[in-house]
């Protein structure tokens, strides 16, 4: 099966090191040989330029939002595997565009989709991987995963990881989803969409991921408190936001 990347950028100048992580992230995507689809809200246009000269399929972001821009990176995923490379069935995974770790570890992630044994996977820090990240990150995000299973009562899975896969086909079907019907935040979607598949289809895989060292060491800077709001904020949104999607599909303790 093709696997086309997805994510989502906005950088306010390219001396940020997020803007040089996604740029190394893109290289090995492309030396892997796998399609990255960009919707890239940055003012600048050198960022988008960039990324477009590195090899990436680079798309203006035109409705603004976290989840509004997320379904468009969706979108265009699935219209360049469908349509532009004419494939059938495929995978479309998404990751933060800063996790350039993440490409080699791909064969790890899609390997029970492409067996047909899961339509979805969700990938799993493993304890050498959890060491590699900012303190505050690392409880911050081992609470808000607590506070998933607790919701959903899907016990091993890492939604904090970030990265997930979907079987094409699969995540079609989920294209137009707004968390905001449900009355939740539209913002993490890659989160909630697993939910509304059986458990049973939906994979935990456990990989030695590595943090960038670059990001730790500028997250670690003792005056760098927008992003410890950052993370407290999704602590917060997030763990009332399973229980208020667990409780409407009724799963987990919901059932």
């Amino acid at each position: 099966m093709q696997t086309v990347i997805a994510t989502t950028t906005f950088y306010k100048d390219t001396d940020d090191i997020r803007f040089k992580l996604a740029c190394q992230t893109i290289k090995k995507a492309q030396k892997s040989e796998y399609p990255i689809v960009i919707v890239d809200g940055s003012l600048n246009p050198s960022i988008a330029k960039k990324f477009s000269e590195l090899s990436a399929i680079v798309f203006p972001e035109t409705i603004k939002g976290m989840g509004p821009s997320r379904r468009l990176s969706f979108f265009y995923a699935l219209h360049h595997l469908l349509f532009t490379m004419s494939r059938g069935d495929g995978i479309i995974l998404w990751i933060e565009p800063e996790k350039d770790d993440v490409v080699r570890l791909i064969p790890e992630i899609i390997f029970q989709i492409e067996c047909k044994q899961a339509d979805i996977s969700i990938m799993k820090r493993s304890e050498k991987s959890w060491q590699t990240y900012p303190r505050f990150q690392q409880d911050s995000e081992k609470k808000a995963n607590a506070a998933y299973e607790k919701a959903t009562g899907r016990i091993g899975h890492d939604p904090m990881s970030g990265p997930v896969a979907f079987l094409a086909s699969v995540l079609q079907k989920y294209l137009f989803f707004n968390p905001s019907q449900y009355g939740i935040a539209d913002t993490y979607i890659q989160h909630y969409i697993p939910l509304f598949v059986p458990v049973d289809l939906v994979a935990s895989v456990e990989v030695d991921f590595m943090y960038p060292p670059a990001q730790k060491a500028a997250e670690e800077t003792a005056d760098n408190e927008e992003i410890r709001k950052k993370r407290n904020w999704q602590l917060s949104s997030l763990s009332k936001d399973y229980h208020i999607l667990a409780k409407t599909l009724k799963i987990g303790p919901y059932a």
